[in-house]
């Protein structure tokens, strides 16, 4: 995970944690609750290890657009059914928020719970590279693609952060196979995680190229650089 998107306007977290070691520890909310364990607040006082907090269950948000588990993956394997229904129900109940926003790198499991997500959700996943770079103990970018694009949802969002190398036009490809309605995020590794793996990175006139190239054909993109 880069920095924030834009677009958020708060965050929610009664999960934290997650178990996809992504970028050799380098994952911004990996980092962030390192930090957060340090200011002795009681949510993070196991840092990144999986959990729900319940107290964040009674203290539902009222952003515009939530970004439901930015510290943690939600959907990841690890995560009790019985955890996502509680949110989930939370987020149905909540009438104030316009739009929950979801992002995992196990999409695959948005299938389990199609019929319980509410209908303003944006689902979203992220997808590196199209080159097989191991980065993470999540499934594979190819298996990522082909199960979000295999999913059928109004608003669908796609972060393509933080890019490895990658071939352009089997990037747009995929992109076009999965179709994001809501939007693209493009943005470069911020943290070095890439660099630790020795995995190459693109130049940032090359993101812009492939910026472009998604703006031409008609997707919206957010520049996380700059």
């Amino acid at each position: 995970m880069g920095r924030m998107f834009g677009f958020v306007s708060e965050t929610w977290n009664p999960v934290i944690g997650c178990r996809h070691d992504c970028y050799a520890g380098r994952c911004w909310a990996r980092i962030m609750a390192r930090r957060l364990r340090g200011t002795g607040i009681p949510k993070y006082s196991d840092g990144f290890k999986p959990r729900l907090w319940k107290p964040e269950l009674e203290r539902p948000p009222k952003g515009e657009l939530v970004f439901v588990v930015s510290m943690g993956d939600l959907f990841g394997s690890w995560v009790p059914d019985e955890w996502i229904d509680k949110v989930l129900s939370v987020c149905r109940e909540w009438p104030h928020v316009k739009y929950w926003f979801f992002e995992t790198k196990n999409p695959s499991r948005f299938h389990d719970f199609i019929d319980l997500l509410p209908p303003n959700s944006i689902l979203s996943t992220t997808i590196e590279t199209n080159r097989p770079y191991r980065l993470s103990k999540a499934p594979s970018v190819h298996d990522r693609a082909k199960a979000f694009q295999n999913i059928t949802w109004p608003l669908k969002h796609l972060s393509l952060e933080p890019m490895a190398d990658f071939d352009t036009d089997k990037m747009i490809k995929i992109v076009e196979n999965i179709n994001p309605h809501f939007g693209i995020s493009i943005g470069p590794d911020n943290y070095g995680g890439l660099k630790k793996l020795g995995v190459p990175e693109p130049s940032l006139e090359k993101l812009e190229t492939l910026a472009r190239s998604l703006e031409e054909i008609g997707f919206r993109v957010e520049r996380k650089w700059g």
